[in-house]
């Protein structure tokens, strides 16, 4: 899926665009003095759109393999005036009880590469929280108008807010399994502690370094940056901050209950045992009192007579 449009002092033009075309119709409009850009975003594509993509906008060789492959963790590189910044999109899936999930998160990819005046946006899997996002940002032209950084910005302040958002409500499904993790009352459930303690690891692989990144465009790349932006994305990346800082903080706490659930589990097992073995040593009593009483008296009166009389014709 492509969807590919040109945008001039921040309105998005009603005609229809190739990547080339769309190219071309900037380089006219920037060219005559005027502020324009090109917008193109792709989903899952293949190598053939990635090839012509990068040929319109002039990608090198990287960007064009960073933009086919799934990425583990966030990062950031730069080529010249061109920047692209992979963020790991998260997506919470709803439960009804942290006990009967399958899957607490999924996480998807946004590759944004944005130079002078192009923005590519390329997805791969579950992007929570994207949606809506360009429509959102074509209401916004005073936004807009300021380039294709102002995507980028936008880009970014919606992936760090649903950082936010899903850690809170992963904070929710912790609250629940420590609740029960101490709770005395039923079997402890350690499947579901060690569902969400895995991806809670997945997560904090996903967000973390992506403070580093936004970071270093503050600090290393501020010239490609308007002004204007600047400002938001500094504020951006103490949010960015606290978010990381959370599913760190939800990482340590699950890490803590685990190691409670292993002690509550040993001492459940040496009360199991201690019942075993007295259970045993009953059974034990039970089976020689068994076997005295299923012995034959009666053969037993005639060995004792042959002893006696043994005995008595030695004495004699």
């Amino acid at each position: 899926m492509v969807e590919c449009a040109v945008y001039l002092d921040g309105i998005r033009l009603p005609d229809t665009f190739s990547a080339s075309s769309a190219v071309e119709e900037v380089g006219r409009l920037t060219a005559a003095g005027r502020k324009a850009f090109v917008g193109l975003s792709v989903e899952e594509p293949d190598e053939d759109q990635m090839i012509a993509v990068g040929s319109a906008f002039d990608l090198g060789a990287r960007e064009i393999e960073d933009a086919l492959q799934v990425h583990r963790r966030p990062s950031l590189r730069r080529r010249g005036d061109l920047m692209s910044v992979v963020f790991k999109t998260v997506n919470y899936v709803p439960h009804e009880s942290i006990f009967s999930a399958r899957k607490i998160v999924e996480t998807g990819e946004e590759m944004v590469v944005a130079g002078p005046h192009v923005v590519l946006a390329v997805g791969h899997g579950a992007h929570g929280g994207l949606d809506g996002l360009r429509d959102e940002l074509e209401h916004r032209p005073e936004l807009l108008s300021v380039g294709p950084f102002a995507v980028l910005l936008g880009v970014a302040d919606r992936v760090v807010n649903n950082y936010l958002e899903v850690a809170g409500l992963i904070k929710t499904d912790i609250d629940a399994i420590e609740l029960h993790t101490f709770s005395l009352a039923g079997p402890l459930d350690i499947q579901a502690l060690y569902l969400i303690k895995r991806d809670v690891v997945s997560l904090n692989r996903a967000i973390g370094p992506l403070t580093r990144a936004l970071q270093t465009i503050v600090t290393d790349h501020q010239e490609l940056l308007p002004a204007t932006v600047v400002p938001y994305l500094n504020q951006l990346v103490d949010q960015q901050a606290e978010a990381a800082e959370q599913i760190a903080n939800h990482d340590e706490r699950l890490s803590a209950l685990l190691q409670a659930a292993h002690a509550r589990m040993d001492v459940q097992q040496n009360v199991d045992v201690r019942k075993i073995s007295a259970w045993a040593a009953m059974a034990v009593a039970v089976t020689t009192i068994t076997g005295i009483c299923s012995m034959n008296f009666t053969e037993m009166r005639w060995v004792v007579c042959l002893l006696y009389t043994s005995d008595a014709a030695d004495e004699g």
